[in-house]
């Protein structure tokens, strides 16, 4: 409000006597006690809050630093959580060895790493729909809808173009995708 309003007057026309106008001051001054002693609580907080990181930081630098861990010593983290995981993973891969014959030579570990390909690919895209907090159960399926079409349409046509049958099978999950 400027300076040179003129408090005589009230929105709606009417004059305001000494009375109201006394009245407004009173309870304008108290407005702004209300919020003076407002500000001056949150400085408190804040130079408390100060303080307290200051300690802090303070403590951090007096710390002597902490040394990375050897190779004989390992961190918390690797033998409870990772530990557990290797170990599995070891104990399955000496499972499969003892159940399939010739199991770690290397036309069993081509088959694996080419048939992971493509269930890699659809499980990063789900892991994308997910994060985005969309949740979309029908990638899969999509997939083996829109894979079953193009290996049906390459048996009838051995001669096409694998590009294309690329873009087909592409067009195919965005019409499925766009349908559902």
């Amino acid at each position: 409000m400027p300076d040179d309003w003129d408090d005589t007057f009230e929105p709606g026309g009417l004059t305001l006597g000494p009375e109201e106008r006394l009245e407004r001051e009173i309870a304008k001054s108290k407005a702004l006690k209300v919020e003076r002693l407002q500000l001056r609580d949150r400085i408190a907080r804040l130079e408390e809050e100060n303080a307290r990181l200051k300690k802090q930081l303070e403590a951090r630098d007096a710390s002597p630093p902490v040394p990375p861990p050897t190779s004989a010593q390992s961190s918390p983290a690797v033998s409870n959580g990772q530990g557990r995981s290797r170990r599995v993973t070891i104990g399955l891969l000496v499972f499969f060895a003892f159940q399939i014959e010739n199991y770690f030579n290397a036309r069993s570990v081509n088959r694996l790493t080419t048939g992971l390909a493509i269930p890699l690919v659809v499980a990063v895209g789900q892991v994308l729909v997910v994060l985005t907090r969309n949740i979309d159960l029908s990638v899969s399926s999509v997939c083996g809808l829109s894979a079953y079409m193009v290996g049906t349409m390459l048996t009838r046509q051995p001669d096409l173009h694998p590009v294309l049958a690329l873009i087909v099978a592409m067009l195919i999950g965005v019409v499925l995708g766009a349908i559902n």
